[in-house]
């Protein structure tokens, strides 16, 4: 009688302890060179930003191309 409370607690104990740590993450980093001048940095960056505003108003067109599909938009 006092062996089956003791497994069913260690098995609790062992079942918390697993898998709880979160994966490894890969970061990724650019390297520019030290010597860049402020324009191209603008340059650069301005890129970026088109680049992430093309990529949210591709998303925003699937997001509306899936909700006339179902019926939620009413355009």
């Amino acid at each position: 009688a006092v062996l089956m409370p003791i497994v069913i607690i260690w098995g609790f104990i062992k079942d918390g302890n697993t898998n709880i740590a979160p994966g490894e993450q890969i970061i990724y980093a650019e390297s520019w060179s030290s010597d860049r001048s402020d324009d191209q940095i603008r340059i650069d960056q301005a890129k970026r930003q088109e680049e992430r505003e093309a990529a949210m108003a591709e998303r925003q067109r699937q997001f509306k191309e899936l909700g006339r599909r179902f019926g939620m938009d009413e355009e």
